[in-house]
């Protein structure tokens, strides 16, 4: 039996943001989602962003028609910009993300919401489980306490998924999202909330679960010319010596894995410019044995 949008709405405080492709594969998973949600207290709004032109036209209706969820839909294949969309739409006081793959676990919500509302936290983030072919792991190994520095430690060990922060939306506004990062977006945006003084709080509880499906966005391997982007943003978005250190490692490997896609498709010339780009950068000496693949590669092709 679906929860009403009238049930929901009175005790609760939080929109849960989902955005979605609704292509047909994913229709039953995201059903799994938007049920898990409403089943957790304080959820006043389930906000269903569909965008992109593949979505399955009847399950797009089905959801139209529901009156525990709010339907909305952008035309442009986006995922951040529909998580942008998702938090123009937000109504309540705290709002969180999960993924049309993925779950919240009963409970979560609340507890995470209990913990905002008792300090003076901006994001609540909680643990949560990873899930392959049945089987939970821990999320992340172990979560920072308050005193540690969060960008070392996200660095160290992703603790922020998709669907473990809660935030408190007058202090998390739309400028934090910008609507076309699509890989490393969550760690960006951490950077970006620590960059603006926001304050973070953890609870221990697992509150989620992610589910390895074999169409996770998170496997798209067109990622690996995005990745020097992205740590080229973060970098700019910190002062501090070790965290700036340890990005500039991550950009040398970075050029290094863009120059291997590149030459795995025979672009040689580009291959030698991102291999120069990570030689340039601390740590790049490492990748220099890796001259002698391209000098081989050029030769192989003047041949031919």
């Amino acid at each position: 039996m679906n929860i009403s949008a009238r049930e929901v709405s009175a005790p609760g405080k939080v929109s849960v943001l989902i955005g979605t492709a609704l292509l047909p594969e994913r229709v039953v998973l995201l059903e799994r989602a938007v049920t898990a949600a409403l089943h957790n207290t304080m959820v006043a709004e389930v906000i269903v962003v569909v965008n992109g032109q593949k979505f399955d036209a009847s399950a797009l209706s089905r959801l139209r028609a529901r009156a525990d969820v709010r339907v909305d839909y952008l035309s442009l294949g986006s995922y951040p910009a529909a998580l942008r969309r998702g938090r123009e739409l937000v109504t309540q006081p705290f709002f969180c993300f999960v993924d049309d793959d993925d779950e919240l676990l009963p409970g979560s919500v609340a507890s995470r919401l209990a913990k905002a509302e008792a300090s003076v936290a901006d994001v609540v983030v909680s643990n949560g489980y990873r899930n392959a072919a049945g089987v939970d792991t821990p999320y992340c190994k172990r979560q920072p306490v308050d005193s540690e520095d969060l960008a070392l430690a996200i660095l160290d060990e992703n603790w922020f998924a998709s669907c473990a922060p809660l935030f408190r939306a007058d202090r998390v506004g739309i400028e934090f999202f910008d609507g076309h990062t699509k890989f490393l977006e969550w760690t960006l945006l951490v950077f970006k909330l620590l960059a603006a003084g926001r304050r973070f709080k953890f609870v221990p509880d697992y509150g989620f679960r992610i589910n390895d499906t074999p169409v996770s966005l998170s496997k798209d391997l067109r990622g690996v010319s995005a990745v020097p982007v992205v740590l080229h943003e973060l970098i700019g978005l910190t002062s501090n010596p070790r965290v700036r250190n340890e990005l500039h490692g991550r950009l040398a490997h970075a050029h290094h894995a863009c120059a291997h896609a590149e030459l795995s498709t025979g672009s040689i010339s580009q291959a030698w410019l991102q291999h120069f780009r990570s030689l340039a950068l601390p740590g790049g000496a490492s990748y220099w044995l890796y001259t002698r693949r391209l000098f081989a590669a050029h030769f192989v092709r003047n041949r031919r």
